[in-house]
């Protein structure tokens, strides 16, 4: 009576399950089944891209340098000097305007750089679930990372601009 009332366990190795079998076996035994790597890393770029989109001013005729001289005030040409006419500093706008979207092109490189280098470790398959979460997780890290760049960056420019003026 003692040996029927006792669990067994069994232990069945698969070598190199399909991603299938795999999950049906995932299915039937979610607090038992082990599936060491053979591999364990992987590059999150392998399973995670990222297409940005930039505001379409910084894709625009905008803040090409044809448009920027083409703005710029001609001091040699003007009759009359009026302090509000636009054009007197247009130039120096649009100029700041093509260094931002600049600076955010190269920010936003800089970072997916850093992200595609970056490794999922694990000794273990994980589920589903547990990727999508690591990997939701190490996305809202890259996105917040990058916002606290360019933060930074805007910052230095804001600071420098300020002591600038105090010369």
């Amino acid at each position: 009576i003692y040996a029927s009332s006792q669990n067994l366990t069994q232990i069945v190795k698969v070598k190199r399950p399909t991603l299938p079998i795999y999950n049906e076996l995932y299915q039937k035994y979610p607090e038992t089944l082990q599936c060491p790597c053979s591999n364990i890393t992987v590059d999150y770029q392998k399973f995670v891209s990222f297409q940005p989109k930039y505001h379409q001013i910084c894709q625009s005729e905008f803040i090409t340098m044809q448009w920027i001289n083409n703005i710029g005030y001609n001091t040699s040409l003007a009759v009359i000097t009026n302090e509000d006419d636009f054009r007197q500093t247009a130039s120096v706008a649009f100029q700041l305007l093509s260094k931002l979207c600049q600076l955010t092109h190269e920010t936003v490189g800089y970072q997916l750089d850093i992200f595609n280098s970056t490794k999922l470790i694990s000794v273990n398959v994980i589920s589903k679930t547990s990727l999508e979460s690591q990997a939701e997780n190490t996305i809202d890290t890259f996105k917040q990372t990058i916002v606290n760049t360019f933060k930074r960056s805007l910052l230095l420019i804001q600071t420098t601009t300020q002591g600038n003026t105090l010369i």
